[in-house]
């Protein structure tokens, strides 16, 4: 596993959540549709794709705070902010983000003692 949601929430989060529109069929395949993410992983490397329909790159701040990435953004008058833990097995230090069509790919390297090596076999 790439990374899990950080369970950090803001305090005033709740204090706005009203759920007036949690019946309403549009509303909730929205909200589900912008909270979606998913994980590549390869022997190299990983990434975590993010789906922010109608954020433009230059709306989108990353940053790291030790194996924290967390990501704001904002759309219009409105936004959000997301967060991960990042498994070690990863080089947090090491990432790079890209947008493309709305979704947000954060690549991360393989930590070097988490990348495979091979062993020669030596003979006796």
């Amino acid at each position: 596993m790439l990374a899990k949601r950080a369970s950090g929430r803001d305090p005033l989060a709740d204090v706005f959540n009203l759920d007036l529109f949690s019946d309403w069929e549009p509303y909730r395949r929205y909200v589900r549709a912008e909270q979606q993410h998913r994980e590549l992983v390869s022997d190299d490397s990983g990434t975590l794709e993010v789906d922010l329909p109608g954020v433009k790159p230059s709306d989108v701040d990353v940053t790291v705070e030790g194996s924290l990435v967390k990501v704001k953004y904002a759309r219009g008058a409105t936004g959000g902010a997301l967060s991960w833990q990042i498994s070690e097995a990863f080089d947090i230090e090491g990432v790079t983000a890209r947008m493309e069509h709305g979704v947000l790919s954060l690549d991360f390297p393989r930590a070097k003692k988490a990348r495979g090596r091979k062993v020669e076999v030596l003979a006796k």
